[in-house]
């Protein structure tokens, strides 16, 4: 079989490491097939160059790019010209992470949908008003020509199914998968890691748009530690959104706040593993990969009771009502006490371990086969 993937979707940076992880595992357990990947080159797909070379080392790859650049194809989708991706006559066709327009003769197809943020929540979608509008459009167009269409969790199916009750039929979940790294007994340390091996601290990891809820969440811990004392430290682990860069002033003036860069992935893993927990009470989430990243490593979150989060936090932590300052503290000093046991441990660990690249792409590999014979 022939597959057609739409390789502009798996370039986003962050929200596309899933998608990409899945690709791969997908590419590796299909090895009777051959994946045709297209993509326009610039920035975005060069630095993901690490990642396309590691598809072509297998047999059964191929990475084309396309003559019209990301740009170019955006315009196109902002001013309603569907038509743009090679036909080629494949046997399958893949849009993975963003709805794409795919035509009769492109048939069979899947596309899957991580998020409605930008039409259910738009002052949390970190898309700007053309991304929007893009989006909205392959989307309605995604709709009427899909065989069928994922999700990344049920709360986004069910957003998908209440906004076009004609789709709900033709509508799955597909979790997303964690990387690999998670399940390994590797770690590495830095200065960082050494310096915080030894402190009690809790950790909030990735990019501090307004839908994370960053500003709630540090005037909670500020007004609670003044109350109440000798909480963990708190370590912000990423980037502030430019419109949220006002915090800094809040994070310098604690002693209790360090905010530091992103960092790679097993320096990650050893300060999650090191922490008394996750602290993720998010506005709106289509999955949450640090949920699961956290519980991996045996450690608890607090998370946002809305969207998504208490389907893929299944009562391992706490919740809170995100819009609330007092809820957000309550949450804290009951994080503060929380029994890291054993058990619990082994309890998060075993759930976390379902959520892999490999049975994402076992249960697509199964969709693909029922459509291909239908």
């Amino acid at each position: 079989m022939r597959i057609f993937i739409n390789g502009n979707s798996l370039k986003a940076f962050t929200s596309g490491t899933p998608q990409r992880g899945l690709i791969e595992a997908l590419c590796r357990l299909r090895q009777n097939d051959t994946f045709h990947i297209y993509l326009s080159y610039d920035s975005e797909a060069e630095q993901l160059s690490d990642f396309w070379s590691t598809l072509q080392l297998l047999n059964n790859v191929s990475i084309h790019y396309n003559s019209s650049s990301q740009r170019i194809i955006n315009l196109k989708k902002l001013f309603g010209f569907k038509n743009y991706q090679p036909t080629n006559n494949f046997d399958f066709y893949l849009s993975l992470g963003m709805p794409e327009y795919f035509n009769r003769k492109q048939q069979p197809s899947i596309s899957t949908v991580a998020d409605l943020s930008s039409l259910n929540a738009p002052g949390t979608s970190s898309l700007k008003w053309h991304g929007n509008c893009i989006f909205k459009n392959t989307l309605k167009w995604c709709i009427n020509s899909n065989s069928r269409i994922g999700a990344i969790s049920d709360f986004t199916r069910d957003e998908l199914s209440e906004k076009f009750p004609v789709l709900k039929k033709r509508l799955f979940t597909l979790y997303n998968g964690i990387e690999n790294i998670w399940f390994d007994e590797q770690y590495k340390t830095n200065e960082l890691t050494d310096k915080y091996k030894c402190k009690n601290y809790w950790i909030w990891c990735g990019f501090g748009s307004n839908r994370k809820n960053l500003e709630r969440l540090i005037q909670a811990y500020l007004e609670a530690n003044n109350e109440h004392k000798q909480l963990p430290k708190l370590l912000l682990i990423g980037k502030l959104a430019d419109n949220l860069k006002h915090l800094e002033n809040l994070i310098t003036q604690s002693n209790n706040i360090k905010l530091v860069p992103f960092q790679k992935a097993y320096i990650l893993k050893e300060l999650v593993r090191n922490s008394r927990g996750l602290l993720f009470p998010s506005l709106y989430e289509g999955f949450g990969l640090p949920i699961i990243e956290t519980y991996s490593q045996g450690r608890p979150v607090l998370y946002g009771n809305c969207t998504s989060m208490p389907e893929i936090a299944a009562g391992f932590g706490i919740a809170v009502n995100p819009l609330d300052i007092e809820s957000i503290k309550a949450g804290l000093l009951e994080m503060q006490t929380y029994n890291i046991s054993n058990k619990y441990e082994q309890q998060v660990k075993q759930y976390a371990s379902g959520f892999t690249y490999q049975n994402a792409a076992e249960q697509l590999s199964e969709l693909i086969d029922q459509l291909s014979t239908q």
